[in-house]
């Protein structure tokens, strides 16, 4: 699929662009995933603390 979606890109964008666009998604991939993270950390300190 995303072969497919490189070549349609390159069709229309700069590969300047293109990479910018493969590195802005990895960038919120990465954040998202850290988030994600985040609160479960958060949930495990609260029940540990008797978080009630």
């Amino acid at each position: 699929m995303q072969k497919k979606y490189h070549a349609q890109f390159k069709q229309v964008l700069p590969s300047k662009k293109v990479a910018i666009l493969y590195r802005s998604e990895e960038d919120f991939k990465r954040e998202l995933l850290d988030r994600i993270r985040e609160r479960k950390e958060d949930k495990k300190e609260m029940r540990k603390g008797g978080g009630r």
